[in-house]
């Protein structure tokens, strides 16, 4: 996945596939260990992590190097395991100019975990899916991170299935999911409601030669026309000590990997670009693929599979009930995590290079 234009955008791409095992015959041979140094201590952590699950590994034969372009089968990839080559040697290759790598020590952890699973544990892809839709292992074959710091409860699920794969039952995280009807519009009450006829709640308006911002037929229609992504919205104080729930609905009119982010929660300042420094975020590409993460942390989760429509209106709910996060797409739950506290007030909408939205409304309630 390319950055849009920003260090902290490597958000909503396509994550690259991170590997398929290329197996050969290993012969009799003296071991060679040569692995960099920032990529030893996560060799370490996974012997620690297996320990901890009773399989007690000796990682003494192992070349790991780093190298650009890599891909399997016409496809980009962050990384590759191969046996036979390098001496007979288990040999990873990893691309250190990919996201996967670059993004934050937990995407890291996953790639060179997952490299690990095909050289060391002889573990092929699995692409199997948990009972609320989300991957069921670390050995799937794209690069889609699975947790953060702000979900890392899943961490544990993923590294249990990791050493022991078809014997981890799916979580329970995985199976008891909320339902979209658990609050009755009767228990909301109205905060912000934003249709896009007039303009009451301030929208910057404003259209450039580098983007285009209109209410346009009781929608809002945001467009990037150049390499760079564009910020807009508005300030307003939600309580976030009572539970509430902001939902909006929009429609990508154009995009390539990236196409529409929804922040909220950031305060008031902005980088270069104009964008909120620190915020949650939340949005998915044409292709309909997804994202959900930390701006100011540089962290994701996203996910090839989801209820986003291709081509039509998505509705969006972020719904916060006591100390945790509720999402759903289209009314269908689609994760939750803890709460994180806001940094300020800002919500609004982000468009990546040559990408357009057009959003219906913006609703936060109070529940």
């Amino acid at each position: 996945m390319q950055p849009f234009t920003h260090k902290h955008l490597l958000l909503l791409g396509s994550f690259l596939l991170i590997s398929i095992a290329f197996s050969a015959c290993k012969k009799d041979h003296e071991p060679v260990y040569s692995v960099p140094a920032a990529v030893e201590p996560f060799v370490q952590s996974f012997i620690e992590e297996a320990a901890l699950r009773g399989e007690n590994l000796t990682i003494n034969d192992l070349i790991v190097e780093y190298n650009e372009n890599l891909e399997n089968n016409g496809y980009d990839a962050a990384g590759l395991c191969h046996f036979g080559t390098q001496n007979d040697s288990p040999f990873i290759e990893l691309d250190t100019t990919s996201s996967n790598w670059q993004a934050n020590e937990y995407s890291r952890e996953q790639l060179i975990f997952h490299e690990l699973g095909h050289c060391i544990l002889n573990r092929q892809h699995k692409e199997t899916i948990l009972p609320n839709e989300q991957y069921a292992s670390i050995m799937k074959a794209n690069g889609d991170p699975l947790y953060a710091s702000f979900n890392l409860f899943k961490r544990t699920y993923y590294l249990d299935e990791l050493f022991d794969g078809a014997g981890t039952l799916a979580p329970d995280w995985a199976k008891n999911t909320p339902s979209y009807n658990d609050i009755s519009n009767d228990q909301k009450e109205i905060f912000l409601s934003e249709n896009f006829n007039l303009n009451q709640n301030g929208w910057n308006l404003d259209t450039t030669p580098t983007n285009i911002r209109k209410f346009e037929n009781g929608t809002f229609y945001f467009e990037s026309l150049t390499e760079t992504a564009f910020f807009t919205g508005i300030t307003r104080a939600i309580d976030t000590s009572r539970d509430f729930e902001i939902e909006t609905t929009f429609i990508i009119e154009k995009g390539g990997i990236a196409s529409a982010l929804f922040l909220w929660g950031g305060d008031n300042q902005t980088d270069q670009a104009d964008k909120p420094l620190d915020t949650m975020l939340w949005g998915n590409n044409i292709d309909a693929a997804s994202v959900i993460g930390s701006y100011d942390l540089l962290e994701e989760i996203s996910r090839e599979k989801s209820a986003f429509l291709e081509n039509e209106a998505n509705k969006l709910t972020i719904r916060k009930i006591g100390d945790t996060y509720q999402f759903f797409v289209n009314e269908l739950y689609y994760d939750g995590f803890p709460f994180i506290a806001f940094k300020g007030n800002l919500l609004g909408f982000l468009v990546p290079a040559y990408s357009a939205i057009r959003v219906e409304n913006l609703y936060v309630y109070y529940l």
